[in-house]
């Protein structure tokens, strides 16, 4: 399952240093009996540009999961 960069979100934390989240997807890929080949999106994951996990708290802010910096949507 390859996973896909859709999107990044500028953010920043409380004292205001910037952070960049990436949403990942996974993505399925199938053939039909008749051949056809198709994508199925799988799960999606939230991370820093270094590769930390993030969690999604609502639609503008999200939480650093190894040390609960919370970052909010600046765009």
């Amino acid at each position: 399952m390859p996973m896909r960069h859709l999107v990044t979100y500028e953010c920043a934390d409380d004292f205001g240093r910037r952070h960049d989240v990436q949403l990942w997807q996974d993505f399925n890929t199938g053939r039909s009996p008749e051949g056809e080949v198709s994508e199925l999106p799988g799960t999606q994951e939230l991370r820093l540009i270094d590769g930390r996990p993030v969690g999604y708290i609502d639609e503008r802010t999200f939480q650093v999961l190894d040390d609960d910096t919370i970052l909010r949507r600046v765009d």
